[in-house]
């Protein structure tokens, strides 16, 4: 199953930014290089299970991704497999 999973970035702790101090006072503001600034890196994933899928990701926002397939039905390769999605049937 596709998931789109969204999980507080662990670089910049979910602020979006990072602070640099350039001197004893003088700090300075950047983005996030890891997040781009959002705070929240989103990610597409393929796990078997939701119970698989938070083994890795106890924290993220999960959302199942609805495949065209789901919608409209799987094609059969004749092997018991989606020509589409590659899901097994």
């Amino acid at each position: 199953m596709e998931f789109e999973l969204k999980y507080q970035c662990h670089e910049c702790e979910g602020f979006g930014k990072i602070e640099h101090q350039r001197s004893e006072t003088l700090f300075s503001v950047s983005p996030c290089p890891e997040c781009g600034g959002e705070a929240f890196i989103t990610v597409q994933e393929t796990y078997d299970s939701i119970q698989d899928l938070r083994a890795d990701y106890p924290d993220a926002k999960v959302e199942e991704v609805s495949s065209e397939c789901k919608s409209n039905g799987h094609r059969d390769t004749g092997r018991g497999v989606c020509a589409d999605c590659g899901e097994f049937l």
